[in-house]
């Protein structure tokens, strides 16, 4: 289902948000409805799954290396790695 929100600033521009590709559906539709407009389409923009895939990579290898950094700072802070074990086990069962 599309969603649309006009701009304070621009009263005549509208953002469309949809879950598929409807651009084009989008566009015949508005120059149907609107014949006298003269509409400008100034973007779109596409989200595909591989940027998705990449994003939760990405996420994900953040999630382990501030843990592991977490893990060495509290080992060298308190000079027992048990505390730190316990710590980022701690912090896991919280994120999970």
């Amino acid at each position: 289902m599309p969603q649309s929100s006009n701009f304070k600033d621009s009263p005549n521009v509208v953002l469309i948000r949809t879950s598929e590709d409807k651009s084009q559906i989008l566009t015949d539709k508005l120059k149907e409805v609107f014949p006298d407009q003269d509409l400008q389409i100034l973007r779109i923009e596409r989200v595909g799954p591989v940027a998705g895939k990449h994003l939760q990579t990405k996420a994900i290898h953040a999630l382990v290396w501030s843990l592991i950094g977490i893990l060495v700072y509290v080992a060298f802070r308190f000079k027992h790695v048990n505390f730190a074990i316990a710590g980022v086990i701690a912090l896991i069962h919280d994120v999970l």
